[in-house]
């Protein structure tokens, strides 16, 4: 490897750990302040936002500005007026939905999906959405290794669970290849696969450490 190369590629790794560092600094979240919607809040449909509510744990919940209100399922379709937080971040551009299918388990769906909660401080929740009842519900995604997993929604007349949903994550990997600068979402340390991948001329696959 040409040594203008390698430390171009080395410069590319360091500003990716920076960037990776600086948009996990960067999601957050923020008391919910009725009739206020905070700058930077994260708008998951047409209004309706991210909430979180408190409830044996850090329940994700759809949020409703209009009433001041989020709806959340715990043991059963849940409503919060207050003590509410709702999700924010200075780079809304680095988050995405992108669909994942339960039913065909790939456990490197969630390798960076967003984590928002946890319930009974049992396990953590992921940040999920889905088209019911003609509207967009945010609710809590239990991940693959629990015999609960899926995207749990408070619905009329009780919840509903579900494997195929749209599932936040980050975006927020570059790097140099082929002679361009590719972007890719990253898989963390913890997973077998680590590292940034990105589609090749060929069809193919790349992985970078």
């Amino acid at each position: 490897m040409p040594k203008a190369f390698f430390l171009l590629f080395l410069f590319a790794i360091f500003s990716l750990k920076r960037n990776i560092d600086a948009i996990a600094q960067d999601i957050f979240w923020r008391d919910y302040v009725h009739n206020n919607i905070p700058c930077g809040a994260i708008e998951a449909a047409p209004g309706r936002y991210i909430g979180q509510a408190y409830l044996n744990g850090f329940m994700i919940a759809t949020l409703y500005p209009y009433t001041n209100s989020a709806v959340f399922e715990f043991k059963g379709k849940k409503t919060a007026t207050s003590n509410l937080k709702i999700l924010c971040s200075h780079q809304p551009d680095k988050l995405y939905w992108e669909e994942v299918n339960f039913a065909v388990p790939n456990y490197e769906d969630m390798a960076d999906a967003v984590k928002g909660g946890n319930q009974e401080n049992k396990f953590d929740l992921y940040i999920g959405k889905a088209f019911h009842e003609g509207e967009w519900k945010i609710g809590k995604v239990v991940g693959m290794t629990e015999a609960s997993k899926g995207l749990w929604n408070a619905v009329k007349g009780g919840v509903q669970e579900q494997t195929l949903f749209e599932s936040m994550y980050l975006y927020i990997g570059k790097i140099l290849h082929e002679r361009e600068w590719k972007t890719s979402k990253v898989v963390d340390m913890t997973h077998q696969n680590k590292g940034i991948w990105v589609w090749t001329k060929n069809g193919g696959t790349a992985g970078y450490y």
